[in-house]
């Protein structure tokens, strides 16, 4: 007896399942040798790259702090910005900004006091345009 498969299973093993699109219409970007969610997180990431260079910053993570939130979710930024030795801001790349998304973050600075900033989209395509990154 001989291992054969039917047309049937064979399609069904080889079929590839289509690329889901994300929620907003992201598209993964590289930049400085990693791979961000977005363009829009990838300009913010050479702008703060730009802001080091001149000095306007100590440095930059992208470690994407996460507050725990009511019911088990969680609130994830971008960007964590250290101004100076004992400063910092947690930041989040946003080229569209929901009302969702607004109240999270109002939640984390009562609950935290933990003050995220934004970027909005005017300033992500200047930005995309400045480093070339459309």
């Amino acid at each position: 007896m001989t291992d054969r498969m039917t047309a049937a299973e064979y399609q069904a093993l080889t079929k590839t399942k289509p690329k889901k699109r994300s929620k907003y219409g992201n598209v993964r970007t590289e930049y400085g040798g990693r791979t961000y969610h977005s363009k829009a997180e990838a300009a913010t990431a050479a702008l703060l790259d730009g802001l080091q260079r001149v000095g306007k910053i100590r440095s930059w993570l992208p470690q994407q702090p996460s507050f725990p939130m009511p019911g088990g979710g969680k609130y994830t930024a971008d960007f964590l910005i250290f101004v100076t030795d004992d400063h910092y801001h947690v930041h989040d790349t946003k080229g569209y900004d929901t009302a969702e998304s607004k109240l999270k973050r109002n939640y984390v600075k009562e609950k935290y006091g933990v003050f995220i900033t934004t970027t909005d989209s005017d300033l992500i395509e200047v930005v995309e345009h400045l480093y070339l990154l459309t």
